[in-house]
């Protein structure tokens, strides 16, 4: 039972993780959690790959809204902090996940409930 807990800490977080492929493969970072809501069964693992599907259509989101607001002029600053929240928030939640704790991104947009 250890072992099926472990195992799923581990693609929790993995899923998170996943969010990096975005930046080299775009739509590995949203098609890798979706594969990951319809094959497991796990309510853990589930609910982290909706946090982090959520987390990504956010971004997606953020940036749109970031690429408008660049013709007021405080565009640029958005997209600086939606960079730098778009590398750090998965690392926490990768090492949350990992741990066995539900993560919970702030200001995204729960879009998949």
């Amino acid at each position: 039972m250890a072992a099926n807990k472990s195992s799923n800490t581990t693609v929790a977080a993995l899923c998170h993780l996943s969010s990096f492929l975005g930046t080299a493969l775009f739509p590995l970072n949203l098609i890798i959690p979706i594969v990951i809501i319809c094959c497991n069964t796990d309510t853990f693992v589930r609910s982290q790959a909706k946090e982090c599907l959520n987390f990504q259509l956010s971004v997606v989101i953020w940036a749109a809204i970031s690429l408008v607001a660049c013709l007021a002029g405080i565009g640029f600053f958005m997209l600086i902090v939606l960079g730098i929240a778009a590398f750090l928030l998965p690392i926490f939640a990768a090492v949350s996940a990992a741990s066995g704790t539900n993560y919970r991104y702030p200001l995204i947009f729960r879009l998949i409930p």
